[in-house]
């Protein structure tokens, strides 16, 4: 972990409780605002900024704040528009989230994520389409469909609050969903997950980026304050349960523990240890949504985290096996276009692009140019990996 980062995470404490931080920056003010922009935390962390900091940043901080109001009134009243058309609407983090923060209009978010029932889904796009938005289909398997405005920003439209890779692997529930909370944003009155719900998803959300790219520190903060806020309201019974069958209990407590060194918590039974210290180390290279160099991690996740877990249908991993090796034997027409065959726009136009393939295969085993992998690359995944088995995830 950096000096910066770690003054970062200081100042990052103190803001997002609205009070002067006494945190010495010295000479690290733009690294700092390098990295808290990486993390999309630059304008909570200003508020804690010494006073003569502040005017060389005041004008891009308010600008982006006076946007971020913006989009967030506009989406607001077309959630109430879909209301209106009789389609209920669950806001899920974004605004449900910076309402816990002192000023959460310096909580930025680039989207917005709202829950619907999925027999919606085509009356929700038809109204977004009527209010100026550009709406994309939902894709195959997807949990929802993205709609994109000048002033909305993107919206994300989600018919289930996990996807079916999340349910396999990550987090699974038989229970019935909580009564939804109702809370008042910018005048208006909105629906989110009840408190539990809403616990659960945001954890879920965090290991997801956790386990693929990598995770924040936003992402972070935004748990740990709805566990502080709501603690006396949490349905710990349920969330024990919860944690155990999934094997995320250490991970909890190791965030917790992160939350109390850095972050300004008080959480009980939560040491700061080395595993903690890997983890900091992993969140300091990641950024709001981690990096690409980590894109293939999740695949090799799913593989140790199948077998760490009772997953249930078992079969479907053996499944999930033979389609991936049918994928890579025989693919899609689409992904062989795509990958210099470009020709290969019907059945037997795409047979002659597999041959074609093959042969290309025969010749590069003959020629021994084998892909490398440079070693950095590998040795990173393999830390991640390793840091995943501390944590008991896998």
């Amino acid at each position: 972990m950096t000096e910066a980062f770690e003054k970062m995470l200081y100042l990052l404490r103190d803001g997002t409780r609205g009070n002067a931080s006494e945190t010495d920056i010295g000479e690290d003010i733009e690294e700092i605002r390098k990295i808290a922009l990486k993390h999309s935390v630059w304008q909570t962390v200003f508020l804690a900024l010494p006073e003569d900091c502040k005017p060389a940043f005041f004008g891009e901080v308010m600008q982006s704040v006076s946007k971020n109001i913006q989009r967030n009134a506009f989406v607001l009243n077309i959630i109430d528009r879909l209301k209106k058309e009789g389609i209920e609407v669950t806001l899920i983090k974004g605004m449900s989230v910076s309402r816990l923060y002192k000023e959460p209009d310096m909580r930025i978010s680039g989207d917005t994520d709202i829950l619907i029932d999925p027999k919606k889904e085509s009356a929700t796009k038809r109204i977004l389409e009527k209010c100026g938005f550009t709406v994309y289909n939902r894709e195959e398997h997807s949990h929802h469909f993205l709609a994109v405005h000048p002033v909305g920003g993107l919206l994300e439209v989600h018919i289930s609050l996990y996807d079916k890779s999340a349910r396999r692997f990550l987090f699974y529930s038989d229970s019935q969903l909580e009564e939804r909370l109702e809370f008042e944003c910018y005048g208006k009155k909105v629906k989110t997950l009840g408190i539990t719900d809403g616990l659960q998803f945001l954890f879920i959300h965090y290991v997801r980026h956790l386990v693929s790219e990598g995770v924040g520190v936003r992402q972070l903060m935004d748990l740990l304050l709805y566990m502080e806020y709501f603690k006396d309201e949490i349905d710990n019974d349920k969330l024990e349960k919860a944690l155990n069958e999934f094997h995320y209990k250490k991970l909890m407590t190791t965030l917790k523990a992160i939350g109390n060194k850095y972050l300004g918590f008080n959480f009980e039974n939560a040491e700061y240890d080395e595993v903690a210290e890997k983890l900091l180390n992993d969140i300091d290279s990641g950024g709001t949504f981690g990096t690409k160099e980590n894109a293939d991690f999740y695949k090799q996740f799913l593989e140790k985290r199948a077998e760490a877990i009772d997953v249930k249908d078992n079969g479907y991993h053996i499944k999930r096996k033979l389609i991936k090796v049918w994928g890579k034997i025989f693919p899609s027409s689409f992904v062989m276009r795509n990958c210099g065959y470009p020709y290969a726009k019907n059945v037997p136009l795409l047979m002659l692009a597999y041959l074609h393939r093959f042969l290309n295969i025969i010749l590069s085993l003959f020629k021994k140019k084998k892909a490398s992998v440079k070693p950095t690359e590998t040795k990173d995944l393999d830390n991640r990996m390793s840091l995943m088995r501390e944590l008991e995830i896998i």
